[in-house]
């Protein structure tokens, strides 16, 4: 984590601020979020972020290649 992105982060910290947040996180969603978020937002370096980023993009291609999975992964989702 950034400690000074931190540090900086708590010493602005207003409830208004959250509240504008949550309120965008609604329009976003197109529903009220029933749940709390980011209370502790974490600053993490860019190029841990860029490999988390690859990581997933790599877990999501060996899913989406894996014809067994997405057989199987088919059959478990109800039907309409």
């Amino acid at each position: 984590m950034i400690s000074l992105l931190r540090e900086t982060f708590n010493t602005r910290y207003r409830p208004e601020h959250y509240a504008k947040f949550q309120l965008l996180l609604t329009e976003k969603c197109g529903m009220e979020v029933p749940f709390r978020n980011c209370e502790t937002p974490c600053f993490f370096p860019r190029p841990l972020i860029e490999k988390m980023a690859t990581y997933g993009q790599e877990l999501i291609e060996q899913v989406l290649n894996n014809a067994d999975y997405l057989s199987r992964a088919g059959k478990m989702i109800p039907s309409a």
